[in-house]
């Protein structure tokens, strides 16, 4: 008899439900003190109707919505301050950080393909992100480390 991993095996025997009182299915509260309301301004981006700018924008799709959510909770350290997000032309979404110091730009064209940028001063660093956005981590953390070197010194 062939083993299934399926909720109910087809073999030969009646259906059965296969064991499940083991298997946890965990979701972890975000440690962000403003994830709910980063949850709230990606969902009434996603509400925008075609043409919402006048000017034949797409409307954001919940796909974009839901991994813009996802990268966000992933990339950001929980001491990091809450992104601003904006909507794109294209149904993209755009989430930025803005300090003296450092802009950090992740153009969220699509799921899985995100378009990191980071200006310092004259410098301009991008980079194409699929799935690992250690990098932006890092860059959130040397933004967070230098605005706090920045009010020390005041």
């Amino acid at each position: 008899m062939a083993m299934s991993t399926a909720a109910y095996s087809t073999g030969e025997i009646a259906l059965a439900p296969l064991r499940q009182d083991n298997i946890r299915r965990v979701i972890n509260p975000s440690r962000h003190s403003w994830h709910q309301s980063f949850l709230e301004k990606i969902a009434e981006l996603t509400r925008l109707q075609p043409n919402w700018n006048g000017y034949g924008a797409r409307a954001v799709g919940f796909h974009a919505g839901n991994f813009a959510v996802s990268m966000v909770a992933s990339a950001c350290p929980h001491y990091v301050s809450e992104p601003q997000v904006v909507p794109g032309e294209n149904g993209d979404l755009q989430v930025e950080w803005h300090s003296l110091e450092y802009d950090i730009e992740l153009h969220v064209i699509a799921p899985f393909e995100v378009i990191a940028t980071r200006h310092s001063g004259d410098v301009c660093e991008e980079v194409n992100l699929s799935n690992d956005f250690t990098l932006v981590a890092r860059w959130l953390d040397e933004m967070e480390s230098a605005i706090a070197a920045r009010v020390a010194a005041a």
